[in-house]
């Protein structure tokens, strides 16, 4: 009797095949295949992606009685992060990559980010991705403004500065953006990178704790999504996006906000917050109104609690009255023929919530659904709120209400 013998078909593959296979997986786990056997040992270096993650490894600090002056933080092995990062890139070989990850928050040091950065720019260069927190701020090599035509994802995180050289050739591939908590070098940089981007089609955007004004000109023909995280007054913003699909704003309204050209915008969600600071709290809150009224052509508008309650921070009634006239006049007449789905999250049955939800019943003509997402505070008053919605008159004889 044969035995059928087991045969490794995955080893029997071409070589590049094999490097395919293997870039499905984090760079740690490729480099375990190593040890696999002979033929296996140097494949992973053909992987034209490389993610550098501290997370994937267990770190402990090392015996005090070898590092008096300060601890490391190490791998079981004894490697600090630096050490083995090194030791990948000296094994590689210096293959052009396609993809460069890397997350290095716990003594982040800028000189090996700019090292190896600088070796993961190539002209083959597709995504890169720097989620970093070094101790000093991280300027960015000028040769990624120069050298990555074919870059088509662009994700910075952290302590990073953002200063495109004025000779820039730009980003002619580049299609996502996302620029979190990163400096600018000065107020204009950052309408200065967006103009090496001419193709872009996602921007997401988080702003927090600037030193000076920053200017936001957001004046891109292709964008199709923008989410907004602007967690500081000091910004003047300007969205001019005839092709944009869905808006995503969290954080504080500024003076200066200015939307236009939004024809072509299905969905909006807005969270917007509220802040003492802001000073004249009727102006504030006719700022929310301004903006929600520029999205004259939504179809699909999501509002967070904070947003519908900044007028409930004012102290006079005149003031009340006159800002409930500006959101109850002007606002759903723009949105009247265009709104088929609203949603209203952290919802608490509040009078003028109740008056808010009540208004949009009336006026909007095509609304097709409309769903509520109560806040846990609500609980034992669900039935009266339930009741009040079922009297509200409806102008759409289709619209379905959900109240979850």
């Amino acid at each position: 009797m044969v035995r059928n013998k087991k045969r490794d078909r995955i080893s029997n593959l071409p070589d590049l095949l094999v490097s395919d296979i293997l870039s499905f997986l984090t760079t740690k786990e490729a480099v375990a295949t190593s040890i696999l056997s002979s033929r296996w040992k140097t494949l992973w270096t053909l992987v034209p992606n490389l993610d550098l993650d501290e997370d994937e490894f267990e770190w402990i600090l090392s015996d005090e009685k070898q590092n008096r002056k300060k601890k490391k933080r190490v791998c079981r092995s004894g490697f600090t992060f630096v050490q083995i990062v090194s030791k990948i890139w000296a094994l590689r070989n210096a293959y052009p990559l396609q993809k460069f990850y890397l997350n290095w928050l716990y003594d982040c040091d800028p000189i090996h980010v700019d090292k190896w950065v600088s070796t993961a720019i190539t002209s083959v260069l597709e995504e890169l991705t720097l989620n970093i927190c070094p101790h000093l701020p991280f300027d960015i090599p000028s040769t990624l403004f120069n050298y990555c035509k074919t870059l088509v994802d662009l994700r910075l995180h952290g302590n990073i500065i953002v200063d495109p050289p004025p000779s820039s050739l730009g980003f002619p591939s580049l299609k996502i953006l996302h620029l979190l908590g990163v400096q600018y070098a000065n107020h204009d940089s950052f309408s200065r990178f967006l103009t090496c981007c001419p193709i872009l089609e996602y921007l997401c955007l988080e702003v927090i704790e600037m030193d000076e004004e920053c200017n936001f000109m957001i004046t891109l023909p292709t964008l199709k999504r923008l989410d907004l995280n602007m967690q500081d007054f000091l910004y003047k913003l300007e969205i001019n996006a005839p092709a944009l699909e869905y808006l995503e704003f969290v954080g504080f309204l500024h003076k200066v906000v200015l939307l236009e050209n939004l024809s072509n915008l299905v969905k909006a969600v807005l969270f917007v917050s509220y802040d003492s600071e802001v000073g004249d709290t009727e102006d504030y809150g006719n700022r929310v109104m301004d903006f929600i009224r520029a999205l004259y052509n939504v179809k699909s508008l999501h509002l967070g609690s904070f947003t519908t309650e900044d007028k409930g921070h004012l102290h006079s009634t005149s003031e009340q009255e006159s800002l409930k006239w500006n959101f109850y006049e002007k606002v759903p007449k723009c949105l009247s023929s265009h709104l088929t789905a609203f949603q209203f999250k952290g919802f608490k049955g509040l009078k003028d919530e109740l008056e808010l939800i009540g208004h949009i019943l009336q006026l909007a003509r095509v609304l097709k659904t409309m769903t509520l997402s109560s806040d846990p505070s609500i609980e034992k008053e669900k039935i009266r709120v339930l009741k009040e919605l079922v009297m509200f008159p409806r102008h759409s004889s289709t619209c379905q209400i959900t109240f979850n």
